[in-house]
């Protein structure tokens, strides 16, 4: 592994977990309604995106 890839994974390492608890608190100050609202949009994106990759995925490697 070069020592570029080894530094960003430190980076990672390190930063993600405190990214991540400031997320979760930042969370816990947002009303109930515009959480309920996000995640419903969150939801809907992931039902829509990922039908859509597996088809764009399959006639990308169908193509010879």
């Amino acid at each position: 592994m070069s020592r570029l890839a080894e530094l960003r994974e430190k980076i990672i390492t390190a930063f993600i977990p405190p990214l991540l608890a400031l997320t979760l608190i930042g969370l816990d100050h947002v009303p109930p309604a515009m959480l309920v609202r996000m995640l419903t949009l969150l939801t809907a994106w992931a039902c829509m995106a990922l039908p859509l990759a597996v088809l764009f995925g399959h006639c990308a490697l169908g193509e010879e």
